[in-house]
């Protein structure tokens, strides 16, 4: 890098410019002292006095070049040298395996015996080690960059630790980089099992300041100048962390020689690069055509479709302001206008030719009618049967006769009971006293009252012979259709076990009952509850109702409106 080329060339002249610049009088970068507690080198100075006195496994410091592996280790040899007995291991010194049993042996001052071989001067010097560590001081092995150490070497002098009384034995301390761990365990032998590993992480933004900030003071320098924002951020960013390469760096950003590196300049794009990215652009887009197209084409022929066409009916009568289309399920034989459709020519033709002819013998079902003068010249003039329209079938059906309006009688309770029983019956047989026709209206609306009488008739029957499962909680709907104000309606449905499984719920409530109304046909239960007479008043009551029936979803409603 330019910043450690331009340092490692002339670093006197260097520190002489920071001497002059910011009247230091000495290097602040130089001094070992104090020792550095931050970024857990406390704690890992700590545990490594612990594993060396007391410890059973063999001890790893790793981190990266520079990170302070070595100013740790010495921190320990100074607190720990009266009672630890530490030798130092050169990797030099350790090319071979005879080269690691000479230097063991001159430890335990011995020579190797004669027919023992290295491999058996190295397991010995464990055990030797154990009586040493009886007599008050236990042997510390301290190996420096052991990542640069043979891989099978390093696994020996850990394989011969691990055979020996490992509470008792001379601990290795091996330095190193990562890798470390790997050597251990490249023929998986395991031995990994066997180490301790300490790692020294690198130091972030606020442990640099902290680290240069006493040094910077004793050196007789300002510690805010030199560690502003500016020249901290350069530090952090060019010494990585490293104690090392923050030695080398920082008089450089000091004296503003380490700017940014200019932003390499940017490939130009070549047009072969495009030609994928657009290929893919153009048959998404072709695609989304595609897909688009196919949706209008559907949509256009939905749209082409015809609407369904509405049947109407019309009812055509004295009393047709009334009429309502429930009531023609229940329709008395006796009515004297039938339904007929307009839009129905089929429902016309039939009605004309259900129409009795005036020539018709009696006794057929048919009133008896006299010849009235005219005919003949009438019946000239009348189209033929099949030439009818729907118009002259109504008007002929609506015309009651004479005799039908005299001789009707007035239904019982008894006969709209059978009436509805038995729909399909023959209508009944009417006097012919009177033959000639004459129209009264007095006769449709003698009609009329006969068909809603036999449709209340038919409407009162079911409601009358249903028998409520819980007869303390129903309540008829014309009894409440007959109260004045509004009520909370809870739950409706076609099933009265839906009713009573809800009521089933709340027994104590008192005022919630159900009843029966119809709905397309069917019978209709609801569940209600209360009589009020303004809807803030119905809110509050049911606010005032038990958790699980004030956050239910209440209808507020017209009692006659059920």
């Amino acid at each position: 890098m330019a910043v450690d080329e331009q340092l490692t060339s002339d670093p006197g002249g260097l520190f002489q410019r920071l001497q002059s610049r910011y009247g230091l009088g000495q290097d602040p970068l130089a001094m070992d002292v104090p020792f550095y507690p931050g970024g857990q080198r406390e704690y890992s100075l700590e545990t490594l006095r612990h594993l060396t006195a007391f410890g059973d496994m063999a001890i790893l410091v790793t981190g990266a070049r520079g990170a302070g592996k070595t100013r740790v280790l010495a921190e320990l040899v100074r607190h720990e040298s009266d009672r630890l007995d530490f030798q130092r291991l050169s990797t030099t010194d350790l090319a071979s395996e005879q080269a690691l049993a000479d230097r063991l042996l001159a430890i335990a001052h011995q020579g190797l015996a004669t027919g023992r071989t290295v491999r058996d001067a190295i397991y010995n010097f464990f055990k030797w080690s154990e009586r040493a560590t009886l007599r008050g001081r236990r042997i510390v092995l301290l190996v420096d960059d052991a990542d640069h150490m043979a891989a099978p070497l390093l696994r020996m002098l850990v394989a011969a630790f691990t055979h020996a009384d490992r509470g008792q034995a001379a601990v290795p301390v091996l330095s190193g980089s990562d890798t470390l761990l790997d050597m251990l365990d490249s023929e998986g032998g395991g031995l990994q099992h066997q180490a301790h590993q300490i790692h020294l992480r690198p130091l972030n933004r606020d442990e640099i300041a902290d680290y240069l900030r006493p040094r910077i003071a004793k050196a007789g320098g300002d510690p805010d100048v030199l560690l502003a924002a500016s020249h901290l951020k350069k530090l952090h960013e060019l010494g990585q962390g490293s104690f090392g390469r923050l030695k080398r760096t920082a008089p450089a950003v000091w004296l503003d020689m380490a700017g940014h590196q200019p932003a390499a300049r940017r490939n130009r794009m070549s047009p072969r690069k495009l030609v994928i990215p657009l290929a893919v652009l153009l048959l998404l887009g072709g695609s989304w055509l595609m897909v688009s197209w196919q949706y209008d084409d559907v949509v256009a022929h939905q749209n082409d479709q015809p609407a369904p066409v509405e049947r109407k009916t019309i009812r055509l009568g004295p009393d047709e302001e009334s009429w309502h289309p429930e009531a023609e399920t229940t329709s008395s034989p006796q009515r004297s206008a039938p339904d007929v459709s307009l839009n129905d020519p089929i429902s016309a033709s039939e009605a004309k030719a259900n129409e009795v002819p005036p020539d018709a013998p009696a006794g057929d079902g048919a009133p008896d009618q006299s010849p009235v003068a005219g005919n003949d010249a009438l019946a000239a003039d009348e189209p033929k049967a099949d030439e009818v329209t729907a118009a002259d079938s109504v008007a002929a059906i609506a015309q009651p006769s004479e005799a039908e309006s005299t001789e009707v009688p007035q239904p019982t309770p008894a006969d709209q009971a059978n009436v509805v029983a038995e729909p399909e019956a023959a209508p009944a047989e009417t006097s012919s006293e009177n033959n000639q026709p004459q129209p009264n209206a007095s006769t449709g609306q003698a009609d009329a009252e006969t068909a809603v009488s036999a449709d209340q008739a038919a409407d009162e029957t079911p409601e009358r012979a249903f028998k409520p499962q819980a007869p303390d909680r129903f309540t008829p709907v014309e009894a409440l259709r007959a109260g004045a104000g509004l009520t909370a309606q809870f739950i409706a449905g076609y099933e009265e076990k839906t009713a009573l499984d809800f009521l089933s719920e709340h027994p104590d409530i008192e005022g919630m009952v159900y009843t029966r109304s119809t709905r397309k046909g069917k019978p209709w239960y609801v569940v209600v509850y209360g009589q009020f007479s303004s809807r803030n008043e119905a809110r509050q009551a049911v606010s005032d109702l038990p958790q699980g029936l004030a956050e239910h979803d209440v209808w507020i409603r017209s009692r006659s409106g059920l």
